[in-house]
């Protein structure tokens, strides 16, 4: 049998419990945490629907636990407050997520399921989005997801902004491309009289 990628135990009868993927894990500096607990926390708050916790990308630690939630219908929660709540009953400090985002609408599969690669793409987009707007303001950030594993790719108009971005999108654990596009100038150009 091959390796499905589920994690889980067999106790002592025999049965097999199933509860969660490897690939869900969240790698902080080499602790793994498990997005389940965050999750089963979150949706304890009474204006929680939906939650989903990953590992945002980060240039230090590899990933930081994150949290998307779809509240109530009629319910209302600010982030903070659901960052407050994850505080005081995530069992550890590590754990506890440094974001969480509220979603409209949560993104699900074709059978209904929360859809993890959909924040994981999310997630990726919005930090790199960050640091562009730290180093070079006015750079496009778009997800390039034609090879095996998804690819920022940052637009910048001159080498100076591309080289600004160099050493802070460096550490993180997804391939970066720098493109130098200068602005189409002649688009905003109008013809004059003849």
């Amino acid at each position: 049998m091959g390796n499905t990628g589920d994690l889980g135990t067999v106790d002592e009868d025999g049965y097999v419990w199933i509860f969660g993927r490897a690939k869900d894990l969240i790698i902080r500096g080499g602790h793994n945490i498990d997005p389940g607990e965050i999750e089963d926390v979150l949706v304890r708050h009474p204006a929680v629907h939906l939650a989903a916790a990953i590992g945002r990308p980060d240039p230090v630690k590899g990933e930081l636990p994150m949290a998307y939630v779809q509240l109530r219908e009629d319910a209302a929660a600010e982030p903070e407050e659901l960052l407050a709540h994850c505080r005081a009953h995530v069992g550890e400090r590590a754990e506890v997520p440094v974001e969480v985002v509220v979603l409209d609408r949560m993104p699900t599969t074709a059978v209904g399921k929360i859809s993890k690669p959909a924040l994981r793409r999310e997630a990726l987009l919005a930090e790199v989005a960050r640091v562009v707007r730290e180093h070079a303001p006015g750079g496009e950030v778009r997800l390039d997801e034609a090879g095996p594993r998804p690819r920022a790719v940052v637009s910048v108009s001159d080498p100076a902004a591309a080289e600004a971005l160099r050493t802070p999108l460096s550490g993180y654990p997804f391939e970066v491309s720098l493109v130098v596009a200068p602005p189409d100038r002649s688009a905003a150009m109008t013809p004059g009289p003849h």
